[in-house]
């Protein structure tokens, strides 16, 4: 038997080899994908310019770090100025900053990279700059080549642009106060801590994302204060990531005096409460076969409210609240902040309103230190007049004169005038009498020459008829004054929306956005994937404009959540979900 010796060697030289080719550990081997790495690293750049010098930060983060570390060294670390072409905006050269070489602004090798990034402080580089970073490092035995352009931009400028707060509060009167934050250079977002605090409370509201040209509200609520005193609040921005262009104007102060509540004084008052429901009134004339006559048809309420008190203080802006209710139910509502008097005669200050849509006129005279009267009146229900000549309408006409009341049994009425100082007002009712129907019929000759027979005057009526009266010392019981801050008329949402949460995943805080279109009673909660109600987010009244309110979902467990917001009657839903 002949043995070929060559060929016994040449089989277990090639297994050895492919034994080798199957255990060479990856990072031998190179990328698995262009056979370079690239594809599995991340390299962002920011340029940020500040008043001295432009920061730029450079971080590389990779998809595997097992197989594909970020290395702790740099082998190569460049940055330039890229030229732009002629007819593309300005011609910016190579700069002059550190590491000026053949053109570039860094030149450096063997670069250590500290929690995966480079920090280098760069001078005398024009805003919008385009900057061209080139980095490279081994991977292996390959190298791996990662670049990327970034222009340069301003840091962000955060400021308070202005906020709502009351001027005074009543002693243990729960307050809001609003703070509407702006980035002012409009290049940048940023995120930082929002802080309001006095000698005795701090109250932060941390990561409040502020976008450029966007303004955010953060509010601040459930504050109240049991004594009298003047309260110095300041409201201040720190920790802004990234770091502001100018920390100067971060912060904003102003006071809130915490005053007793107004004394309630003894208010005298006479109301009366008429209805004409269902009202029918024909009256005419028939004079030489010419029949002329008036209709008059529809429903009509009226109420009358005066009121007096001898113990009035001096006042000048004055607040207005009043409810009427008819048979237990809301039939108008008035709210007016800060009224002025529209004239002051011989001491007295003469103050009214009209509002002829809602049918509702008020007057109020202060003589302060010695009296003050009120008048109220308020009508309401349809008028139709029709004139008829032989049976034909010479002219119609119909008037609405404000919302119907159409009280059956009783009236109820609170009514407050609140000059800062004194309170007149209060509450009152009166029981009705009626329906009562009224009916009439009556006619009579007219002696006329023109045709030689009498004429007829004639008038038919049908009426049901309902009235109330009562006077006496108002209860004095008030309904709540309202403090709300001022909002600014441009920013004010065209309609309620509720905004998905940012971010949503999160761990373990997030931002729920709402706006509101006017002033409204809010309700925000937070619900379980079981429907069981786990957080009350925000409860009370809310003044128009948009709102952000910030979730720590630090001791709620994983999972779906669902936040709910009504305010009126709008309601809306949303899903958001936490990951830990």
């Amino acid at each position: 038997m002949i043995v070929n010796r060559k060929s016994t060697l040449i089989a277990p030289a090639i297994f050895i080899m492919a034994m080798m080719f199957m255990l060479t550990p990856s990072d031998l081997m190179g990328s698995r994908h262009h056979g370079h790495g690239e594809d599995e690293y991340d390299l962002s750049v920011t340029a940020l310019m500040g008043p001295e010098d432009t920061e730029l930060v450079v971080f590389i983060s990779s998809s595997d770090s097992i197989n594909y570390p970020v290395p702790e060294e740099l082998e190569k670390f460049k940055v330039k100025i890229e030229r732009r072409r002629r007819g593309h905006g300005p011609g910016h050269g190579p700069g002059h900053g550190p590491g000026h070489h053949h053109g570039h602004l860094i030149n450096e090798r063997h670069v250590e990279l500290v929690d995966n990034q480079i920090v280098r402080s760069l001078t005398e580089i024009p805003l919008h700059a385009r900057l061209k970073v080139e980095t490279e490092f081994r991977l292996g035995r390959h190298k791996v080549k990662l670049k990327r352009h970034v222009e340069v931009t301003l840091r962000p400028d955060l400021i308070i642009e202005d906020v709502g707060y009351p001027m005074t509060v009543f002693i243990d009167q729960p307050f809001n106060i609003h703070a509407n934050l702006q980035e002012i250079l409009g290049d940048n977002s940023a995120t930082a801590d929002v802080t309001l605090y006095t000698d005795s409370l701090t109250m932060t509201t941390p990561d409040v994302f502020i976008a450029p040209n966007m303004p955010t509200t953060v509010v601040f609520t459930g504050l109240s204060y049991s004594t009298p005193q003047t309260i110095p609040f300041t409201i201040d921005i720190s920790n802004a990531s990234p770091g502001e262009y100018d920390m100067t104007n971060n912060s904003y102060s102003f006071d809130i005096e915490v005053i007793p509540p107004p004394t309630p004084v003894a208010t005298n008052y006479s109301m009366e409460y008429r209805n004409w429901n269902n009202r029918y009134h024909v009256s005419g004339t028939d004079i030489c076969e010419v029949v002329e006559e008036r209709e008059l048809a529809g429903d009509q309420d009226e109420f009358n409210l005066d009121g007096w008190s001898f113990e009035a203080m001096p006042g000048g802006n004055l607040d207005v609240s009043l409810r009427i209710y008819a048979d237990g139910v809301s039939a108008y509502v008035l709210d007016i902040e800060g009224m002025t008097p529209y004239e002051s005669v011989g001491g007295i200050e003469y103050y009214d309103y009209c509002d002829e849509a809602t049918g509702i006129f008020i007057t109020y005279e202060s003589n302060p230190g010695i009296d003050a009267y009120f008048n109220i009146n308020k009508y309401s229900g349809k008028k139709i007049i029709v004139h008829r000549l032989n049976g034909s309408i010479t002219m119609s006409s119909i008037t609405d004169s404000g919302l119907h009341m159409d009280a059956q049994t009783s009236i109820q009425t609170s009514v407050l005038f609140d000059d800062g100082f004194s309170l007149i007002g209060g509450s009152a009712s009166t029981t009705l009498q009626g329906p009562y129907l009224i009916e009439d019929e009556s006619s009579y000759p007219i002696y006329n020459t023109e045709c030689g027979v009498d004429g007829i005057r004639y008038s038919t009526m049908t009426v049901e008829y309902i009235f109330g009266y009562n006077s006496g010392m108002m209860d004095p019981t008030f309904l709540p004054r309202r403090n709300l801050p001022d909002v600014t008329e441009l920013l004010l949402p065209a309609s309620f929306y509720l905004e998905e949460n940012y971010p949503n995943p999160f761990n373990p805080t997030t931002a729920i956005s709402f706006g509101l279109p006017e002033e409204s009673a809010v309700s925000l909660k937070l619900y379980d994937i079981s429907g069981r109600e786990v957080l009350r987010l925000a409860e009370g009244h809310f003044s128009a404009g948009k709102h952000e309110l910030y979730l720590d979902a630090s001791e709620l467990s994983s999972g779906s959540y669902f936040y709910s917001l009504e305010a009126g009657s709008y309601k809306e839903v949303k899903r958001m979900l936490l990951l830990k």
